[in-house]
């Protein structure tokens, strides 16, 4: 594991400002970029709004909310703050910790603000979480998720290829990792909640296995 500049785990940098990352960490990013062009990769419904959870400064629901035209809101323990009010062309932020109770948005009045939603992402998430802070996130997740509704998560894995740990490009040994995630430890968290439900795995690059990704990127569909 690399240990010789601080690692802010900022993905807006990484897409955005690379001059802004430490030059240690430069040959992580197209890693990061090809992350996020496999999320958007994946078909959304775009008729209700979608919620991003661990959101950051916003740069994954603002590129959703590009592309698939959907209105989206961001939460974050600590996230960029809400400008006026909600509006259905620009990302909505507001502050939530997923181990919490979902927070009441009424206050806003606006309907397209509130629960249950179509799609929920959940990226480079829980693995800051100890296990069973994660399995409550999941589970608040999974109860904000209308019937047919996609949750879209990814997750650093603990089994990723050997050439991506020889090159230092696995991700999973971070310090600031509370959880180590597997391909197994998935599908026994997503079968606890919806038993039956297929899961569809997304591979990093199309030579990898979902077991062997640096990431594991899954979708899963309420029943």
């Amino acid at each position: 594991m690399i240990a010789i500049a601080p690692f802010h785990d900022r993905i807006g940098d990484r897409l955005d400002h690379p001059e802004r990352v430490a030059p240690a960490y430069r040959h992580l990013i197209p890693d990061d970029r090809q992350r996020v062009a496999r999320l958007l990769a994946i078909p959304i419904d775009p008729a209700a709004a979608g919620l991003d959870v661990g959101c950051g400064t916003g740069a994954i629901p603002t590129r959703i909310q590009h592309q698939f035209g959907v209105p989206m809101l961001g939460a974050d323990g600590a996230p960029r703050p809400a400008r006026g009010r909600p509006r259905r062309d620009t990302p909505f932020f507001f502050r939530w910790d997923v181990r919490t109770p979902y927070p009441p948005l009424h206050q806003w009045r606006t309907s397209w603000l509130l629960p249950p939603y179509r799609t929920i992402y959940c990226c480079e998430v829980l693995e800051h979480l100890t296990p069973a802070e994660a399995s409550l996130a999941l589970t608040h997740l999974w109860d904000l998720l209308r019937i047919a509704g996609q949750l879209i998560c990814s997750v650093p894995n603990r089994d990723c290829a050997e050439i991506y740990t020889a090159g230092c490009r696995d991700r999973w040994r971070w310090p600031d990792h509370r959880s180590v995630w597997t391909r197994d430890r998935v599908a026994t968290a997503m079968r606890d909640r919806c038993p039956g439900a297929p899961i569809t795995w997304h591979p990093l690059y199309p030579h990898d296995t979902p077991a062997e990704s640096i990431w594991l990127l899954w979708s899963i569909r309420r029943p």
